[in-house]
């Protein structure tokens, strides 16, 4: 990939970016405005969840120290 070609794929990437975030204002808005702050909203093709982090645990004890598809 040249120079030239980063730099528009680099281009490319923070309009979409830009635009993405300005897609999702309204919705980040209503949110701070209706919502507390242990709410989330996914949002796909065809609509939107909102759900509410109730409990959360993390644990990295299964986590294998390889990238998905290569060999053991």
């Amino acid at each position: 990939m040249t120079d030239k070609e980063k730099q528009e794929a680099i281009r490319k990437a923070e309009a979409r970016n830009h635009s993405m975030l300005e897609a999702a204002k309204p919705l980040i808005k209503w949110m701070n405005e209706n919502c507390h702050p242990h709410c989330t909203a996914h949002v796909d093709q065809t609509g939107v969840e909102l759900t509410e982090g109730v409990a959360t645990a993390q644990t990295a004890e299964f986590l294998r120290d390889r990238l998905p598809g290569s060999r053991a």
